[in-house]
């Protein structure tokens, strides 16, 4: 029979008092007499029910009884032991010394009912072993260290006699799993968005952790509050649960939203100063969209919160003008019930709230700026701290200049190491003169040093390429501006991802006033591969592969390869770049390159008219009038650039490229073009081969842009002249500038770490020959594609002109009919027997010389790595130097001379409706930065709302009727002198691996 107790036994109680009088007794000498001696004796070997004499017998506890139980302790602890039967008493002559009783050990410690945790687990958590002397204090303690591991529900301890000493049982009950979590009723937010919340919180609760009634509860409360931010009000939560065997639950939210409580009307009462439109534009939370009531869901939703947001920021609008001691009131609310409407139908749609707010204002009187002063400043003098305020005495007081001032003397401090710096203001107000006495308090604290800066993360990249790009040396003396601009200088590398502000710390050792940097770096992958791929009408089927590792060997070395191969085009690209050559920031690099380009003008005259280049040829007589030919070069570009100074981000650069090309012609008209255009001065059957420039480029460059791919900040210009020509060892006498600006910049991060992001683009070019000369064809500005207006084809965009050339046609009788040709055997032959010429004018490509591109992005992120866009591409390719387009007249004596009525044109003068004519695209882009290839992949649809859809009529008259033979051969040469219809495309849906910019 076993008892059941939650204190300490009585058994040990009466042994314990009989071995305390048995030690007073030795101690003092005493001798008890027999009697009492006795009767201790049998008090002490008694049962634990067994009263003192003299006393009523206490009622026997039931196995299975719950133990006394101290209120701060939960759970249930059992102390179960064998009940010993009734001891007689001993004589007082056979008692045996108390400190002479047998002490139990523990034999074995059991554990029954856990599932999930091993009992090594919590036998490491008890502070009784093995072979210890069995002490119930001690089992109190590990009753209470199992309790407070949180893993247990109800613990419960059993102790009973082995063979050896005692065997101690311990039997758990483990705490329940949330095995799933659902919301019912939840449309409002979505469940991400609570996640974010619970963790926010931190409240504790998700899949697999354990099931605790208090954090279900809390996560009401903050499920709740995340509803009446969404304007749910009255959204109520309740938690409900289901058992899964064999010790889990399932955990279900049900939420009754309730009506959406929006912000209806907001008046303002007391406002003099600004009228109520104003203030409610200096609202950001709650203010109302001013739509119609029955757009009900373009209104901003109602908190409470916000709107106490909101009148701080009313309060900072006054303040900025001077009223210091404006007073916004407690909003007076007062919500009613409104009805969903359809726009333009009145059609009842169901029920919300609504909430009018009516925003008390005091606005009281204006204060200018009275007297300023600054005390506690010794690294500066006041003179030189004064301007930094941009307030001077008699000035309307502005506070939000002063809180910026505060930022900006923090900033200047800690620039010199300062970084303890603090400013507090003291504004003392004289109402009556309505002047504010503004003193600054400056604590500048100790100037620091740098001690120590190492690095962790960069597996593969040596800490001396991270080091190099730091504008902090240790020993040197701290600045938090140099920081900042350091990490800017590692993003720049591209080798990690972006680092934060989180992923460094700042150690200060006050005692020696240094300062340890430690940096976390992550590194990205070092190689990246890039695709491009689609159908141009100028390029036909065309893909590309580009292959870069931007961290070679950990050096921070480049290698590339690139290839491109299409229908009409192939270029094949190899380059390296060194960015610190003999350790000093000197940037060197080269790349070889060949190309292979193929010109199909009227495949493009085709396209653009959205018909087949046979049929275009049939129907005008075009096919061999059309510039069609082929480029063929190749050479090799080297460069180096230096930084201007140490700790700028403008660097100066000088590039110089050898390229030979070669023109091949496949019909008479890009060849007598080609040669009629005469690019290099130079006349005869060579002109279009042996084509050598020989070009060095000055470039500058300055770059703050804060990342690779996903910027959010910063500024970019690079400027360069290119100069070829005959000194340089080349036939090609060309100049050409080119600039090129980006801007970035966040504007709202809404509710994710990732700000949206304006981004601008800007590409201005020219190129112009000297001496005589003028740039080859392949040389001239052709523009349409992903790379600056996204909605065109690849090189589609160019004004257009006419050529003058000769070309015959057969000869017809009267009734319209080709007379053929009759050969020797008086047999008839497809050929024709006669043939008329006349000359004509046909339209070519020649290209722009000026070219001016710029490109709007509002960036919003939308999930992990994928970003969308909305852009706006404008674009103009135009001739400005007509005099580069001058007309050989010895190439075309054939005309003048047979033909006196034609009259030959010195230069070749571009269309006016297709030369300085913008083109633009906008549309939406979606693009992802992938993992694998470690570059931006975009898709994107362009429509194209600035585009040419124009009849051009070529110039010059019509030849003499008196030219042909009859009217009919006549009639079959008009179609060579209607207009050419040019029609660029609406739109395009376009892939590719690559920023625009």
């Amino acid at each position: 029979m076993t008892k059941s107790t939650g204190r300490r036994s009585r058994e040990g109680f009466w042994k314990g008092l009989g071995i305390a009088i048995a030690t007073l007794g030795f101690l003092g000498g005493l001798t008890l007499p027999a009697a009492q001696n006795s009767a201790a004796q049998q008090q002490a070997n008694s049962p634990p029910n067994t009263p003192p004499a003299g006393q009523k017998p206490v009622e026997q506890k039931k196995q299975g009884n719950p133990p006394a139980q101290t209120p701060a302790q939960p759970g249930k602890l059992k102390l179960e032991t064998p009940q010993v039967e009734q001891a007689k008493p001993e004589t007082p002559g056979t008692a045996k010394p108390a400190h002479g009783a047998r002490k139990d050990l523990i034999e074995a410690i059991v554990f029954r009912g856990n599932r999930r945790i091993q009992a090594s687990v919590l036998r490491a958590r008890m502070f009784t072993h093995i072979g210890d002397v069995y002490d119930e204090n001690s089992l109190e303690r590990d009753f209470m260290a199992l309790w407070n591991t949180g893993y247990l529900d109800d613990i419960r301890f059993e102790v009973s006699d082995g063979e050896k000493g005692k065997i101690l049982t311990v039997y758990v009950r483990e705490k329940k799993l949330v095995r799933s979590i659902d919301y019912k009723g939840m449309n409002t937010v979505q469940q991400s968005d609570v996640l974010d919340r619970y963790k926010e919180r931190k409240v504790g609760l998700s899949i697999q952790s354990q099931y605790d009634p208090v954090v279900v509860k809390r996560a009401e409360v903050v499920l709740q509050d995340l509803l009446a931010e969404h304007g749910r009000q009255f959204a109520t939560v309740r938690a409900r649960t289901r058992n899964i065997p064999p010790n889990s639950v399932a955990l279900t939210f049900i939420v009754v939203e309730g009506p959406k409580v929006k912000v209806g009307k907001i008046h303002f009462k007391g406002n003099s100063v600004f009228s109520g439109e104003r203030l409610e534009r200096a609202m950001k939370y709650s203010r109302s969209v001013g739509a119609p009531p029955w757009f009900y869901w373009f209104h901003k939703t109602y908190d409470k919160e916000k709107i106490q947001a909101d009148l701080e920021k009313i309060r900072e609008l006054y303040q900025n003008h001077g009223y210091f001691y404006v007073q916004p009131d407690e909003p007076q609310i007062k919500m009613k019930d409104t009805a969903h409407r359809w726009p333009f139908l009145f059609h009842s749609w169901g029920r919300g709230k609504q909430v009018d707010i009516t925003i008390p204002i005091e606005e009281g009187a204006q204060y200018r700026l009275g007297k300023f002063l600054i005390r506690g400043n010794k690294l500066f003098k006041q003179v030189q701290l004064e301007p930094i305020l941009q307030l001077k005495t008699g000035d309307v007081f502005d506070l939000g200049k002063v809180r910026k001032s505060l930022e900006n003397y923090t900033k200047l401090y800690g620039q010199f190491g300062y970084i303890n710096f603090t400013a507090n203001p003291d504004i003392q107000a004289d109402r009556k003169k309505r002047l504010i006495d503004l003193t600054l308090d400056f604590d500048e604290e100790k100037q620091f040093t740098v001690h120590r800066i190492e690095f962790s993360g960069n597996t593969k990249t040596r800490d001396k390429v991270i080091r190099r790009e730091l504008l902090l040396d240790e020993g040197n003396i701290f600045s938090a501006a140099l920081w900042d601009y350091s990490v800017l200088r590692v993003n720049q590398l591209g080798f990690f991802e972006n680092v934060k502000k989180e992923d460094y710390e700042i150690h200060q050792n006050a005692k020696d006033n240094t300062v340890d940097i430690d940096l976390k770096v992550k590194e990205k992958g070092h190689q990246s591969i890039g695709f491009s791929g689609g159908v141009s009408g100028l390029a036909g089927n065309f893909v590309g592969l580009n292959y870069s590792t931007n961290n070679f060997l950990g050096l921070g070395e480049t290698l590339s390869l690139q290839a491109e191969w299409g229908t009409f085009q192939k270029s094949y690209t190899f380059g390296f770049t060194e960015p610190y050559m003999f350790d000093r920031p000197i940037t060197t690099g080269f790349s070889i390159f060949k190309s292979d380009y193929h010109y199909d003008q009227l495949r493009q005259l085709a396209v653009q008219q959205n018909i087949s280049p046979e049929v275009l040829a049939a129907s005008t007589g075009l096919g061999q009038f059309t510039q069609n030919f082929q480029q063929n070069s190749s050479g090799v570009t080297a460069f180096a650039s230096y930084p201007l100074r140490r700790r700028a981000f403008a660097r100066i650069g000088l590039t110089y490229s050898y390229s030979v090309s070669s023109l091949r012609a496949f019909n008479n008209a890009s060849q007598a073009y080609f040669e009629a255009i005469n690019f290099r001065g130079l006349a005869g059957p060579n002109a279009l081969s042996g084509i050598t420039s020989s070009q060095v480029m000055p470039t500058y460059m300055y770059n703050t842009v804060n990342d690779t791919f996903n910027p959010t900040g910063g500024k970019y210009l690079y400027a360069a002249l290119s100069f070829s020509g005959s000194v340089l060892g080349g036939n090609v006498n060309t100049i050409s500038p080119v600039i090129e600006a980006k801007y970035y910049r966040a504007v709202s991060r809404g509710k994710t770490e990732k700000p949206h992001v304006i981004a601008m683009h800007l590409t201005a070019s020219t190129i112009s020959g000297f001496s005589g000369r003028v740039p080859p064809p392949f040389s001239r500005f052709y523009m349409g594609g992903e790379q600056d207006v996204r909605g065109f084809d690849i090189r589609s965009i160019s004004p257009v002109a006419f050529y003058p050339t000769i070309t015959s046609i057969c000869n017809r009788d009267n009734a319209g009919n080709i007379i053929p040709a009759v050969g020797t055997n008086g047999l008839r032959s497809n050929s024709c027997g006669s043939t008329t010429s006349f000359p004509f004018n046909t339209p070519i490509f020649p290209g722009g010389d000026t070219q001016v591109v710029t490109s709007i992005e509002y960036r919003i992120p939308v999930a992990g790595p994928v970003t969308a866009a909305y852009f706006i591409d404008v674009g103009t390719d135009f001739i400005w130097h007509t005099h580069q387009l001058k007309i050989e007249p010895s190439a075309l004596t054939n005309i003048s001379g047979p033909f006196p009525y034609f009259s030959i044109p010195r230069f070749l003068k571009p269309v006016g409706i297709t030369n300085f004519r913008p083109h633009s695209s906008t549309g939406i882009e979606l693009s992802a930065i992938l993992p694998i290839v470690n570059a931006p992949v975009r898709i994107f649809y362009a429509y194209n709302w600035l585009r040419l859809d124009q009849v051009i009529v070529p110039p010059g008259p019509l030849p003499p009727v008196g030219l042909f033979p009859n009217q009919a051969t006549f009639d079959s040469a008009l179609p060579f002198f209607h207009g050419l219809r040019i029609r660029e495309r609406k739109g395009k849906l376009g892939f590719t691996v690559a920023r625009q910019f």
